[in-house]
């Protein structure tokens, strides 16, 4: 029983420490770029994030002219929607490695590149400068990623009752 109370407490701290992605609230003093830095870990939660909640990822390098271009505009639209989980990624040098592995695990091959992530599925914005279109991107983003959860759900509900079989082949 005592083993059993303590296997609680050690899962219960285990699953308390990863509800929370680890970041610092400080702003990029070379990029000047809003949302909240992350590391690997963190990442790698948000990527594999079963919950509802969406998270929007900015991918930059801080010496890319393309990725300085788009930095005013995503902080006019973090600005603006402080309900959204924003954070950035430096895909630059991290752990002696020119490009992140986990940038290129994330299939990232140009910078800046936002990708929106819920339930474990994720799905690639445009990031452009004109900000009226970036939000129209992300919103068309969320509501695509909104749909592809509901009818993944839809299907695993209809396999939990069904089984792999179709209702007409159920016997």
């Amino acid at each position: 029983m005592k083993l059993l109370s303590y296997l609680i407490v050690v899962l219960s701290f285990v699953l308390g420490t990863l509800e929370t992605p680890q970041y610092t609230s400080t702003i990029n003093p070379t990029g000047g770029v809003q949302g909240n830095m992350i590391n690997e870990v963190s990442l790698y939660y948000i990527i594999r994030d079963l919950t509802a909640k969406t998270y929007m990822v900015l991918y930059y390098q801080p010496n890319c002219k393309f990725s300085k271009a788009f930095f005013e505009t995503w902080n006019n639209y973090v600005e603006a929607h402080g309900y959204i989980n924003a954070y950035k990624y430096n895909c630059h040098e991290r752990n002696g490695n020119v490009i992140d592995t986990l940038c290129k695990t994330e299939g990232i091959t140009g910078y800046p590149t936002v990708k929106l992530y819920r339930r474990g599925k994720d799905r690639q914005v445009t990031a452009t400068p004109d900000y009226n279109q970036f939000e129209k991107n992300v919103q068309s983003g969320i509501n695509l990623l909104r749909m592809s959860t509901i009818f993944t759900s839809t299907n695993e509900k209809f396999n939990n009752v069904f089984g792999n079989n179709s209702p007409t082949q159920a016997s």
